[in-house]
């Protein structure tokens, strides 16, 4: 478990940057990271274009397959409103999605 770019985790679990990442994903899989991700929080703070260019930044680091969009279920207000967002993105990009639960 690692964070990209997460402040609350600088110091506390393994951490890194978008800069240092490039050229170093071969073999690995990355999650979107539900509504604390980056794709999640461009889209409720900057608008639907601005979380799909961060998408498509996203996974354009990886492998074909191998970065996912997390769905999750539960009360927060804004996880219908991130999981129809992703669902959309999913087909549009061509990004897979993955069913996660955030019980920590």
């Amino acid at each position: 478990k690692a964070w990209l770019n997460h402040d609350e985790a600088f110091g506390k679990l393994p951490c890194s940057t978008l800069e240092a990442l490039k050229g170093h994903t071969e073999g690995l899989f990355a999650l979107s990271g539900g509504l604390n991700g980056q794709v999640a929080h461009e889209l409720l703070a900057q608008g639907p274009d601005e979380a799909r260019a961060r998408a498509s930044c996203l996974q354009s680091l990886f492998a074909p397959g191998h970065f996912h969009l997390e769905l999750q279920s539960n009360a927060h207000p804004d996880r219908r409103r991130g999981n129809t967002f992703f669902k959309e993105l999913s087909r549009d990009l061509k990004i897979p999605l993955c069913a996660t639960a955030d019980c920590h």
